[in-house]
């Protein structure tokens, strides 16, 4: 079959499939533990998880648009999974925030890093999600008008300083609010208002 991929498109293209193949089976070993596995042999999982990140990195190293192929794959993956309200495999979830979303992140992919974060965090605790979401949505408006003023604001001083720049915000997403509350023990409320400060 690879030599057909070869014949077909090119050695390039070639070497891509077989990278992305490789990752897959990668993600396998590391996506396979469930929370029973995981209480059972904890050092264990998380050492296998580590090593198959460690294998992506080695993977990318070599040539990074496989690493790319797969961070979009499992993106759009989970996009039709939270679209057509289906649930995923055992572990995709848990796999996605500890192995893909961390590698986004050290790519430099922030905005896929945040939409992996969210959509695997949607899946792995959806009570937990679907109430921060709620939250969000009731001072989608403030969030909006605060981050509105903040880069005018800036913009302005910017200019008075003499500096050219361009000033874009966000709000925070959905697993980094949760992240925030449990690590600092916040509730919602004051979360959203340590944000503004950070």
């Amino acid at each position: 079959m690879e030599a057909d991929i070869d014949a077909r498109f090119g050695e390039d293209v070639g070497r891509m499939v077989k990278g992305v193949r490789q990752l897959l089976r990668i993600g396998a070993i590391a996506g396979g533990h469930d929370a029973g596995e995981a209480s059972r042999n904890v050092a264990q999982a998380r050492h296998e998880q580590v090593e198959a990140l460690r294998k992506m990195l080695l993977a990318f190293a070599q040539d990074i648009r496989v690493v790319l192929v797969r961070l979009a794959s499992r993106l759009q993956s989970l996009r039709w999974l939270a679209q057509n309200k289906r649930e995923p495999l055992p572990g995709l979830a848990r796999e996605t925030l500890d192995i893909y979303a961390p590698l986004a992140n050290r790519l430099g992919i922030w905005q896929m890093k945040w939409e992996l974060e969210d959509l695997a965090f949607r899946f792995e605790q959806p009570d937990t999600y679907k109430r921060i979401a709620k939250l969000l949505d009731e001072k989608r408006i403030e969030r909006e008008g605060y981050i509105a003023s903040a880069i005018a604001r800036l913009q302005s001083e910017l200019a008075d300083a003499g500096i050219r720049a361009e000033v874009s915000g966000r709000p925070k997403h959905i697993y980094s609010i949760w992240k925030k509350m449990r690590g600092k023990e916040l509730d919602f409320a004051t979360c959203m208002t340590c944000g503004r400060s950070a």
